[in-house]
Formats: C-alpha cells, sequence, structure tokens
C-alpha cells in the first residue's frame, strides 16, 4: 500500500512504496554502452527534492517513458520505490527507477489543476554551507548553492571551465567544470550571481585545499553532473547580498600544462584502484552539506579521484609512472 508524503519523510524499504507530488526541474538523455539513459531531477511541494531515471534501447524510447516528467512538467507518482545509490547521486543518493518493471506510475497535473499551484517558486536547497566541505575525505557526490565570484575559461585545451562560488560561511571554492555543455552553460554566467551545483565530486589534494569537479551528465557515460543558473528563492536573495568579492578560498587552482578527463569521470587505471580508498566519513556533523552523502559505517567510499591526489603528492612524472608504467605489475601483483 503507497503512503502519500513528501521526500523529508520517507523510510527506505523494498516493500514500502510512496504517493508523491512532484514537478521536474530538468531531465537529459544520453547514450551508455549501447543503451540510452534518461536521469533528471524533480522537487516535492516541501523543500526536497528527488532524482529519477529510466532506460531504453534508443533515445526515443526513453524519451517516451520521459513523457510525464520533462522539464518544467508536475505529477502525481504513485506506487513508487524509493532506492539509494550514492555512487551516482547526490542529497543522499535517493533515487526512483521509472521503468515499467518497477511498477511507479506517473500521472500528469495538468497547468490549470490546483495541484499544480502547490508547488513554490523554489529550487530546493541544499544541506550546509561550504565551509562543511573541509571534513570530506573526497569523493562524495554534493549539491553546493553559492555566488560567483570568478569565471575562468581554461587555459590549454582543456574542454573546462573554472568557476570560484562563496556563501556566507566566509569560505570560497572551486569547481572545475568539464565538457561542452558545461562550458556553453557557465558562458552566462557573471560575477554576482547565483549558481548552484549537482552532483559534483570532491576532491582532496596532498595540501589540505578541497575542490569541486563534474561532467555534466549529457556529456559522458560516467558524468552526472549538473548546474541551476540563477535557482529561485529565499536562500538564493541572501548570497546575492554578499557581491562578488572574493572569500577565504579553500582550493588552489592546478597550474599544470596537462589534464585527465579522470580527474571529471572519476575512471581509474587498474593501478590506481590498487590505491587506498577514502575512510568512512560517519565522524561529520548531523548538518554537514556531506552527511547525505556518506556510505556505511566502516564501508570505504569509491576513491573518484585518485588521480589528483598521487599529482598533488608526487607529481606528474609520478603519475605517469604509477598509471602506464606499474599498473600491470600493480595488477598482477593485486591478482
Amino acid at each position: 500500500m503507497s503512503i502519500s508524503t513528501t521526500v523529508d519523510k520517507v523510510v527506505l524499504s523494498k516493500s514500502q512504496s510512496y504517493k508523491l507530488l512532484l514537478k521536474t526541474m530538468y531531465f537529459y538523455v544520453k547514450p551508455v554502452k549501447g543503451f540510452f539513459k534518461g536521469t533528471g531531477r524533480w522537487q516535492d511541494t516541501g523543500s526536497s527534492a528527488l532524482w529519477f531515471d529510466m532506460t531504453g534501447s534508443t533515445r526515443e524510447e526513453v524519451e517516451r517513458k520521459a513523457k510525464n516528467v520533462n522539464t518544467g512538467k508536475a505529477i502525481f507518482g504513485t506506487n513508487m520505490t524509493i532506492k539509494k545509490s550514492i555512487k551516482y547521486y547526490s542529497d543522499g543518493g535517493l533515487v526512483v527507477d521509472l521503468n515499467p518493471s518497477r511498477g511507479a506510475k506517473c500521472n500528469p497535473v495538468a497547468a490549470s489543476h490546483p495541484d499544480n499551484k502547490k508547488f513554490q517558486d523554489v529550487v530546493p536547497v541544499p544541506k550546509g554551507k561550504i565551509n562543511t566541505l573541509l571534513s570530506s575525505s573526497g569523493g562524495e557526490r554534493v549539491d553546493v548553492r553559492g555566488v560567483v565570484t570568478e569565471v575562468a575559461p581554461s587555459q590549454n585545451k582543456a574542454v573546462k571551465v573554472d568557476v570560484w562560488i562563496k556563501d556566507d560561511s566566509g569560505d570560497e571554492i572551486l569547481a572545475e567544470l568539464w565538457g561542452p555543455t558545461f562550458v556553453k552553460e557557465a558562458a552566462g554566467l557573471r560575477p554576482g550571481m547565483v549558481l548552484q551545483l549537482d552532483c559534483v565530486g570532491i576532491k582532496v589534494h596532498g595540501t589540505g585545499k578541497r575542490t569541486l569537479s563534474g561532467e555534466h551528465f549529457a556529456d559522458s557515460e560516467q558524468a552526472h553532473s549538473f548546474m541551476v543558473i540563477s535557482p529561485k528563492g529565499p536562500r538564493s536573495d541572501e548570497l546575492l547580498k554578499l557581491g562578488s568579492e572574493k572569500a577565504n578560498r579553500i582550493s588552489e587552482a592546478w597550474s599544470g600544462s596537462g589534464f585527465s578527463r579522470m580527474d571529471a569521470t572519476g575512471e581509474m587505471y587498474p593501478a590506481q584502484r590498487s590505491l587506498p580508498q577514502s575512510p568512512s566519513l560517519g565522524r561529520l556533523a548531523s548538518g554537514s552539506i556531506l552527511n547525505d552523502s556518506l556510505g556505511s559505517p566502516g564501508k570505504p567510499l569509491r576513491p573518484l579521484f585518485a588521480t589528483q591526489r598521487v599529482r598533488d603528492l608526487y607529481g606528474d612524472f609520478a603519475l605517469f609512472v604509477l598509471c602506464v608504467g606499474a599498473g600491470p605489475l600493480l595488477s598482477v601483483a593485486s591478482a
């Protein structure tokens, strides 16, 4: 039996399904290893968000499945079973599988229906502030909102844009945004604007500095990041008052001449998979922006950015030796 509720009151259970009034904030489709995947994000009538996805053998098949959940559409979802996948999704990793075999129903709500008036004209606010990212051991997927202080196009052949954002915690962080979609979307960014980044990864450098990194979902098989420019709501109004002056930077821009797509996608060579994984983050405070991205106690998190850690600690040459020279040896040894 389905329970009618909002996302913040959901209790994960394979045997429990829910009824939810939801509105799609964004939705994208991309090819993935011989099939197509669609992923999007809903907002509910409270202040929470919820991921959803589906697959199909063709783009057209996915788009047919998604006819009721395209950007801006409202639905009354029934028989929705919610699962957790922190490997791919932020905000606790809560996601609904909309493939027909899962039984979830997305019943359209007309724009003129009273239920459509229940949605607040705001984008759900990420939990915590930028300074809580200092507690990260690296590899978590998080949502972050801040005011832009600087936008810097790539200085080499990399297809990326660097964006610095700050909030009222007093800290400022660098977001390295990879791929043509982010580059295109960021072309309209200016200092003083509010930006929300969804499902970006955290890199922890050997110096202790933190950096956000992500590639837009649409640009590669491994990518799962998104951006919302000028998200509406009282929180954004507060951030706008901060202005575009620089704050305490907890990041450092990499000044090397090369670049690696692995820094954005998290894909690793066999040798890199032999590196120690990040420890459990169960010690973090419950109010942290990271709180919903934690692994189970004692369970290591995926080292999304092992390449950057090696580069920071030992330099580019060591990274080359590790990835190219030592890879086969480590693979044999671990076997």
